[in-house]
């Protein structure tokens, strides 16, 4: 067998298939989540795609689940085969070669439970010539983002250069919107063009929709939405926020509660799951707890405990988590007895925002003393975090005995906390925005200077790590830092703001210096340039707190 005529099959077939579904090499690199180097070589017979590669390019070119050993074996030459055809977009006549439109739609650990109807609802709104702008509405927790990622799935096929999700919740100032979009859709900066000018021209002729979540604390930014929209005639976006962008153009869908019982109806068992607020809730519950059900003994439980939460799904998951270590009808005494407190809260909180948030209060008093300060330290952390970085950063002091890692394993088995595998296989860990919010009111009320301190630790613990990567940016594990830096850019941000803004300039110019290399050669290089900038504005207003040589670094760096 001639290997090179088989490795040549594959490359030939890899490139035809890649130009006929209109992706670039660059989509493609970011879809498998190698390097374009990798790719072309692939491309140009040069390189045998390992296992891995193979594996994840059977996974990026939606190759069916029980197809991926023949495309692995065909990809690692260890089969004879002739070379498939390449496919036009929508057609169907081979078995493993639909490519789905590019997306970088985050997996979810859980199931979608219900709002079918709703679904449908919106995508289909959505998919009106004349909708540009839709922006989910609602109180938190009413679940503006799963609603807003289970409509782009329904709609992949309908958007031919792909669907990508922007996260703004970690995005702390509207000036870093654009660069956001620009990363997440994977755009090369170019240093001498506007970031707003690089994003016109490259959405100007695609068909894309772009859903951007948790808008509301940015709003300062959506006019370059409306521009963007403009500038892109193939562009939709569906927004997420708790207001409005007020642009013109923009429709809106105000996202309702899940279905309820009502507590005064005689329902059976089975009538009942018809409920989305029940079903969640029973999913949820026998998640924590194996031998949950449901039954005519505990029906009248479940009901009033779905019904006080006003269907929110947020407050829904977080009780029914504690199903595991609560008797349901403590579950409800408790839940009902907070509740009933809401009368005196703040004016401008609606209902449901009340409910929510007695809900989260509800599940921070059930935790015990060490659970309470990891909670609320845990709030610095924007994004998600290392275990590593948690221990640093919310125990230095010593005060948890309990392992950091137990902790927050706790934490995910309490709603409290999401986990996640990183781009090197680590688990990381993420608060609901939501959560976190209300985290981070606890942590500024704890007293004494527990919030000042664990901001700082936070913010030197980045320091520390931009630090070791600058060298480590210069040798054999540069790859693997860079996409930890990439991981922890969101803290990076929160860390350089913080610093800025509590006169710490001059670690604010190391942090800035150490990742010039990061932000230049990995698609930063406008919102590097921002902080440095900013850096030297600081220093310049407190009267030269930069360090000599921290300002020279800084210097070179812009």
């Amino acid at each position: 067998m001639d290997a090179r005529k088989e490795t040549s099959a594959f490359s030939q077939w890899l490139g035809q298939h890649r130009r006929s579904i209109d992706l670039t090499q660059q989509d493609l690199a970011r879809l498998v989540g190698y390097s374009l180097e990798t790719i072309k070589k692939i491309e140009e017979g040069k390189r045998r795609p390992s296992r891995q590669i193979a594996e994840r390019l059977a996974q990026s070119l939606d190759i069916p689940p029980e197809e991926h050993p023949l495309f692995v074996r065909f990809a690692r030459n260890e089969i004879s085969a002739e070379a498939p055809p390449p496919l036009t977009r929508g057609s169907n006549q081979s078995p493993w070669r639909q490519l789905r439109s590019p997306n970088n739609l985050p997996a979810q650990p859980t199931a979608f439970i219900g709002r079918g109807e709703v679904v449908s609802h919106v995508a289909s709104y959505l998919l009106r010539p004349a909708i540009r702008l839709l922006t989910l509405t609602g109180p938190p927790g009413i679940g503006k983002t799963r609603l807003s990622l289970e409509v782009a799935r329904q709609t992949l096929s309908d958007f031919a250069d792909g669907t990508f999700f922007v996260a703004l919740a970690p995005v702390l100032d509207a000036d870093l919107v654009a660069a956001t979009i620009s990363q997440t859709l994977g755009i090369q900066q170019l240093s001498n063009q506007p970031v707003m000018e690089r994003l016109k021209s490259y959405l100007q002729e695609k068909r894309m929709l772009v859903v951007i979540d948790n808008f509301e604390h940015v709003l300062e930014a959506a006019p370059l939405v409306a521009a963007l929209l403009s500038a892109a005639p193939g562009l939709k976006v569906l927004s997420t926020s708790r207001t409005l962008l007020h642009i013109y153009g923009e429709y809106s869908f105000q996202v309702p509660p899940m279905t309820m019982p009502d507590t005064f109806q005689q329902l059976s068992v089975t009538q009942l799951a018809e409920y989305e607020s029940v079903a969640l809730f029973s999913e949820r519950a026998l998640a924590a707890k194996s031998d949950f059900a449901v039954t005519d003994d505990n029906v009248a439980v479940v009901v009033g405990i779905c019904a006080g939460l006003d269907g929110l799904p947020l407050a829904l998951e977080l009780a029914a988590a504690r199903t595991s270590s609560l008797p349901l009808e403590t579950i409800l005494a408790q839940l009902t007895s907070r509740l009933d407190l809401l009368v005196d809260g703040p004016q401008d909180m609606t209902a449901r925002q009340q409910t929510l948030r007695s809900a989260v209060a509800w599940s921070y008093d059930l935790l015990n003393s060490e659970e309470q300060i990891l909670f609320r330290r845990m709030s610095v952390f924007m994004g998600s975090c290392s275990i590593e970085a948690a221990e640093a950063v919310c125990n230095a002091d010593g005060k948890l005995d309990t392992a950091t890692s137990q902790l927050l394993r706790s934490f995910v088995n309490m709603s409290l906390l999401q986990n996640r595998a990183s781009a090197s296989g680590d688990i990381r860990y993420a608060m609901l925005e939501t959560i976190r919010q209300y985290a981070a009111e606890v942590l500024e009320g704890a007293g004494g200077n527990e919030a000042q301190s664990t901001h700082e630790r936070h913010a030197l613990y980045f320091v520390g790590l931009a630090e070791q990567a600058e060298w480590e940016l210069r040798g054999p594990r540069q790859i693997a830092w860079f996409k930890l830096l990439e991981e922890e850019h969101d803290n990076i941000r929160a860390a350089l703001k913080w610093l800025l803004e509590h006169m710490h300039t001059d670690k604010a110019g190391k942090l800035g210096a150490a990742l010039w290399r990061f932000w230049y050669l990995y698609g930063h290089a406008s919102e590097g340039r921002q902080w440095l900038e900013a850096t030297l504005q600081k220093d310049a207003t407190d009267g030269a707190a930069l360090e000599a040589s921290v300002r020279a670094d800084v210097l070179n760096a812009v």
